[in-house]
């Protein structure tokens, strides 16, 4: 390590293991992704109820976690049968690709959330459907970018990695974690702001067209800070261990123990997977349209 003309192989690409455990736990955690992801993505491209703006910030982000489930998991378990057959930086490419679309992806529509709840009379003309577009293009344009300049330049010598690696970890896990945290409490604390202020509105004037068109809103609002905080909240439990491990090996240098890598990888792929029924449990709409394909599946059975 302090030879700085030496790679280091072992800190910059490690190996997936061979276990039968972590293989059988990818391969369901991959079956979850592309099933409820493409449940999501078949129900929004169908229902024609489900054409709103926020539901284009869900498809993407579905679409970015069915691709990690469907591309990631057959390419790594076959590379890793195959041993040296594959380039293991065109493999890291490919899959982070995914992985990172998704991040900036989940920014995207936490994003257009923020704005929802805080500025909720000025949402339709801040985020009409030009500024929709160039949001998730950007977020797509950074998830893909980001891996493949990484692959191009691919650095083998030490300390040149660790730089490019330390940029990484800010970009595309610190900053992003912490920007959504950040939203996520000053939407707290403005959807609560307006729940006072409805509460008020009850105890002086009677309800008519007006008032209940506005407790609407704030209930609308509230409904979005709860679908972002669970979201948040799963991709921060999910990337915390993977921001330790490259945090412990390219900035503090404390070697980390061998099982903290598949863990973490299971915990950010399970993310991908398991978004799906956050949008199933706390997103009205997309668990409503849901409800009613199963039971009619049921019912036709």
């Amino acid at each position: 390590m302090s030879n700085s003309n030496q790679s280091s192989p072992s800190l910059t690409y490690a190996p997936h293991p061979w276990t039968v455990w972590y293989w059988s736990l990818r391969g369901i955690i991959a079956i979850i992704a592309v099933l409820g992801n493409g449940i999501v993505v078949w129900l929004i491209i169908s229902r024609r109820k489900l054409w709103t703006r926020p539901n284009c910030f869900v498809l993407s982000l579905s679409l970015a976690d069915f691709c990690a489930g469907a591309i990631n998991t057959p390419l790594e378990l076959y590379c890793t049968m195959l041993g040296t057959s594959c380039s293991s930086w065109l493999v890291q490419a490919i899959k982070d690709m995914f992985i990172v679309a998704s991040v900036f992806n989940l920014c995207a529509m936490t994003i257009d959330r923020y704005v929802a709840v805080t500025h909720s009379l000025r949402y339709p003309r801040i985020m009409n459907d030009k500024t929709c577009v160039l949001v998730i293009a950007t977020a797509w344009g950074l998830g893909i970018s980001i891996p493949w300049i990484f692959y191009i330049i691919r650095i083998r010598e030490f300390h040149t990695y660790r730089i490019i690696s330390i940029f990484r970890l800010l970009f595309c896990n610190a900053l992003p974690m912490a920007g959504l945290v950040l939203a996520y409490f000053r939407m707290l604390r403005i959807s609560r702001k307006h729940r006072r202020k409805v509460g008020q509105q009850r105890q002086q004037v009677d309800f008519n067209y007006l008032s209940k068109r506005r407790v609407n809103e704030r209930s609308e609002n509230r409904s979005a800070v709860r679908f972002i905080g669970s979201m948040v909240a799963f991709f921060v439990f999910c990337y915390s261990l993977t921001f330790y491990r490259v945090l412990s090996s390219y900035i503090l240098f404390i070697s980390v123990p061998y099982v903290i890598v598949p863990i973490s990888r299971l915990l950010y792929y399970m993310n991908s997977a398991l978004n799906c029924l956050v949008y199933a449990l706390f997103k009205k709409d997309i668990r409503r349209e849901a409800r009613n394909l199963f039971c009619r599946t049921g019912t036709e059975q």
